[in-house]
């Protein structure tokens, strides 16, 4: 193994059929991609293999790495007469995609909102696909988190989703509703995560809103202003208390936002508009 790369033996199974998907989004949400390379069993003699690779126009990192597993498992579902083993490993670098898999469960027997807080699922289409796949490949499979870069195989994965999302970002990502996207003012981060409701109030800068859930909740994500360093400098997003609030939403408008007492299923309750600072 070469020096930089770690591999958790314990972990490999050389004789199933091991499949180290990718996915890549950038901007996110913006043009996607993902990939697959299957290493097969030591016993088969056949080479590490690139299995799939596809570029879509507009999506997110989670979809990717959702879509990046449904395609693995399709592959195993597809050869598993062929693939010189009884047992299928997909390994991901998304937490989101392999460690949410039991709470996923739960989530579509709550009618796709989570169990606890109450709030709406996004992606539970996808969700709802690799959940119904998973039992169905003929083989026993399982999808596992690996961090990146942990081998040869998850390197070249890396770099196919990222080839397919530079060079061939054509498909649909069907399911995706886009909603009103604009330009963040706090380009590079990470995905934006929800800010905790404490009944404060917060100045920020809408660059997307969108529905989400079964019962399409307007979903709004902007940059968070400090005062303390005078300029933006995180995303998050939260949920419309009312539709009213959702229709006020201008992507690239500043708002002051009042937040309700929620830590767990952030809502905006009140609303002013605000000048972006420059």
């Amino acid at each position: 193994m070469r020096r930089g790369y770690s591999t958790v033996f314990l972990m490999y199974d050389s004789n199933a059929l091991n499949i180290y998907v990718d996915d890549s989004a950038s901007p996110n949400p913006g043009s996607g991609g993902l990939a697959g390379v299957a290493q097969f069993p030591v016993e088969t003699g056949r080479n590490d293999e690139v299995i799939f690779r596809q570029g879509f126009r507009q999506t997110t990192n989670n979809r990717m790495a959702l879509r990046a597993c449904i395609e693995a498992l399709r592959y195993v579902r597809a050869h598993r007469g062929s693939m010189g083993a009884q047992h299928a490993v997909i390994w991901t670098d998304s937490e989101y995609a392999a460690n949410n898999q039991s709470w996923a469960i739960g989530w579509k027997a709550n009618r796709w909102r989570k169990i606890q807080s109450g709030e709406p699922v996004a992606n539970h289409d996808l969700w709802d696909e690799l959940l119904t796949r998973l039992p169905k490949t003929g083989r026993s499979t399982q999808i596992r988190y690996l961090p990146r870069n942990s081998n040869l195989q998850m390197v070249l994965a890396d770099k196919q989703a990222k080839a397919a999302r530079s060079r061939g970002a054509s498909r649909k990502d069907f399911g995706f509703r886009v909603g009103k996207l604009g330009r963040s003012k706090t380009p590079g981060t990470n995905e934006s995560t929800m800010l905790p409701a404490k009944g404060q109030t917060e100045l920020v800068h809408v660059y997307w809103t969108r529905r989400v859930g079964l019962d399409d909740e307007c979903q709004v994500h902007f940059d968070l202003y400090s005062k303390k360093v005078r300029g933006f400098v995180s995303q998050h997003y939260a949920y419309a208390a009312t539709e009213d609030i959702a229709n006020a939403f201008k992507r690239g408008n500043c708002f002051e936002a009042t937040f309700g007492l929620s830590l767990t299923y952030s809502k905006i309750e009140r609303l002013r508009k605000f000048v972006c600072p420059n």
